[in-house]
């Protein structure tokens, strides 16, 4: 799913406001990724793509990334 909007968003800020208004989360979980993820696009942080969150998370549990198993 990342990917999905990832690819919606692609990494223009507007586009990636084009991603959440068109989301309707039905859970509290939803409604609370939807608002971190708005609080980090007005941030002005640039949105990870399907590789670097891979990497992001391997780095943070002490493995290494190999990107050649991806």
């Amino acid at each position: 799913m990342s990917q999905l909007l990832k690819d919606k968003a692609g990494n223009d800020a507007s586009a990636a406001d084009d991603v959440l208004s068109e989301f309707r989360p039905r859970t509290e979980l939803g409604r609370r990724l939807a608002a971190m993820r708005a609080a980090i696009i007005e941030s002005g942080i640039p949105l990870l793509n399907d590789e670097e969150l891979a990497r992001e998370i391997a780095e943070r549990r002490g493995g290494v990334y190999d990107s050649e198993s991806k």
